[in-house]
């Protein structure tokens, strides 16, 4: 599935759908939404009246009359108001709701506008970050829509995407970021151990943004992954299976965060206080939580685990029951992490030098290993 980016009318795309930006009353307004409205004539007013109010972060439905795009899906970003007010959070809702529709619908190509980054005083730079994030992040976990565009109208907006484009974090960079941060900053209790160490948080690390880029997860779920492998084994007291210890370094991050005035992102703390306990431990703990369960809280305690299962080749191959492996993705890994104990993280971000995460991960998975 692809992300693209597309300067013009988002009223001229013959896609199945086309997203507005719409208000609350779905009845026309400035910007793209009241563009949208003119371009479909008046049967789009009548449409909308009885699906009308529609809260912010909410999607609704209606053909696209005059248009070339057979359906509209009508949205309502949030209202910029300093960032403050859960701005970015209805902000992601609306994409993500809008998503989930034409995937219920099954549409295989939708274009989006930039929603709140006009009237709504969204700042645009954030507006096009945030967009970015939640299309491809949909795009890696999703077969439709097969095609996925962010529509810029005016040239300065498509310049400001492509560079937000090209400025996101190498793959190599997030990793030593994380890598420094654990030497540098953390403690761990049992110190003397001679496999839950630096270096195996480290080589989990390594797995979890690899998989993490392979899925084209967004910023703040690499950093929400990067933070539970530098912390998860911090509070051991033994090497054996220690039943709690996931629970104490969720305690030790939610410390260091608040000692720190860093951000506390909760799906960290679920990875860690449940990768000690049974799947389905985890699992209904998510499903309890919306702000775990609407977030892509499962992906990343799946993705989290099978990183933390795959350097268990550490100990030896009889360690690593690949049964237990939750995805074809991690299964594929294999040979590689076999790999990475051998030569380490450095020689191979040598080896591989310039890849992004999803190009080394292309590079190096082995699709088709069965257990």
């Amino acid at each position: 599935m692809s992300v693209k980016l597309w300067q013009g009318d988002i009223c001229q795309l013959p896609v199945d759908a086309i997203v507005n930006a719409a208000n609350t009353g779905l009845l026309g307004g400035g910007g793209v939404d009241g563009a949208i409205h003119a371009a479909a004539g008046p049967e789009l007013d009548k449409a909308c009246r009885p699906l009308a109010p529609c809260p912010a972060g909410e999607a609704r439905l209606t053909p696209g009359f005059r248009l070339p795009a057979k359906f509209i899906i009508h949205t309502v970003g949030p209202v910029w108001h300093g960032g403050q007010q859960g701005e970015e959070e209805l902000l992601r809702q609306a994409y993500h709701s809008s998503l989930a529709l034409a995937a219920e619908q099954g549409f295989e190509s939708v274009a989006f506008p930039l929603i709140s980054g006009g009237v709504y005083g969204y700042p645009k730079r954030e507006a096009i970050r945030v967009a970015l994030e939640e299309l491809r992040h949909f795009a890696a976990a999703q077969q439709k829509p097969s095609e996925l565009t962010l529509v810029l109208y005016d040239a300065e907006s498509y310049e400001l995407a492509l560079s937000v484009e090209a400025q996101r974090e190498t793959f190599a960079d997030r990793y030593r970021r994380w890598n420094d941060f654990m030497c540098q900053n953390l403690t761990f209790n049992f110190a003397e151990s001679q496999i839950h160490t630096t270096a195996h948080c480290a080589r989990v690390l390594f797995h979890a943004l690899l998989l993490g880029e392979a899925r084209e997860l967004a910023d703040d779920e690499l950093e929400a992954l990067a933070a539970a492998s530098v912390f998860h084994d911090t509070r051991r007291l033994d090497d054996h299976r220690d039943v709690g210890h996931g629970a104490r370094a969720a305690q030790y991050y939610q410390e260091y965060c608040s000692a720190h005035a860093l951000k506390l992102d909760p799906r960290t703390v679920q990875m860690m206080a449940f990768h000690d306990q049974p799947d389905e431990d985890g699992y209904a703990f998510i499903e309890a939580d919306p702000a775990l369960r609407d977030h892509h809280g499962r992906l990343l305690y799946q993705i989290f685990k099978d990183s933390d299962g795959l350097d268990r080749l550490r100990i030896g191959s009889w360690a690593l029951d690949t049964k237990q492996l939750r995805s074809e993705l991690s299964l594929s890994l294999l040979p590689f992490a076999q790999e990475l104990i051998d030569l380490g993280p450095e020689a191979l971000l040598k080896k591989y030098k310039n890849l992004s995460g999803k190009e080394l991960f292309e590079k190096v998975s082995r699709p088709g290993i069965r257990s």
